[in-house]
């Protein structure tokens, strides 16, 4: 099952790093490519299978590897406080109130996933919870790879933190202008194809804040 959350992990994020855009221009505005090609909005809702995937197979590792509180509250606690700081900085650099409140859906929409009760993700979590304790889980990639074992190890951060890296890499170049498939607004296809060559950019963003919270 380590082989299948990677794979639902890297889904999730490339599918908000692919389609969600923080437009800086004047204020900041949260939209999407579906936006710009209703069409592909199916392709969305498909995707959005790859967070079901990734909280039932939270739920399989619950059941057969319990984690320890520590390795869930204190990523969790580091992060809401970083945001708490992060609210701060927005407000005392002139965000107008709606554009705070969207930067915050979108950052802090990772820790729905993390509340078991809401009956949405508690449907996925539990099937896999039931399914850990009853038999093993197909493997998708060899459990012992390097690289499953490193995204596994740090799955939760990287999840919480996925957001964070779009919205930091929005802002810290809004003073430079539209930059196409970074900081403006989705308009299709070529925009799509600019947003792939960033996202190099945005995983290093995303290790780093990862490797800063750790230290936390």
């Amino acid at each position: 099952m380590s082989g299948l959350t990677a794979v639902a992990l890297v889904v999730v994020i490339l599918e908000r790093w692919l389609f969600t855009a923080f437009a800086t221009t004047d204020q900041v505005r949260v939209t999407s490519l579906f936006t710009a090609l209703p069409p592909w909005a199916p392709a969305g809702w498909l995707l959005h299978l790859a967070l079901v995937v990734l909280c039932f197979a939270a739920g399989h590792a619950r059941a057969t590897a319990p984690w320890p509180a520590g390795q869930v509250v204190r990523p969790v606690v580091t992060f809401l406080v970083a945001w708490g700081g992060g609210l701060v900085v927005l407000l005392a650099n002139g965000f107008s109130r709606d554009a705070v409140l969207q930067i915050l859906d979108a950052a802090l929409g990772p820790l729905t996933c993390l509340i078991p009760y809401l009956p949405l993700w508690a449907v996925p979590y539990l099937a896999g919870l039931a399914w850990g304790r009853g038999r093993p889980g197909p493997e998708l990639l060899p459990p012992g790879s390097r690289l499953v074992v490193l995204i596994n190890r740090f799955a939760l951060p990287l999840f919480l933190w996925h957001p964070t890296a779009l919205v930091l890499a929005a802002l810290a170049t809004a003073r430079l202008g539209p930059i196409a498939g970074l900081n403006d607004s989705p308009t299709g296809p070529l925009w799509l194809l600019a947003r792939l060559a960033w996202l190099p950019v945005l995983a290093t963003v995303l290790i780093g804040l990862v490797a800063l919270a750790r230290r936390r």
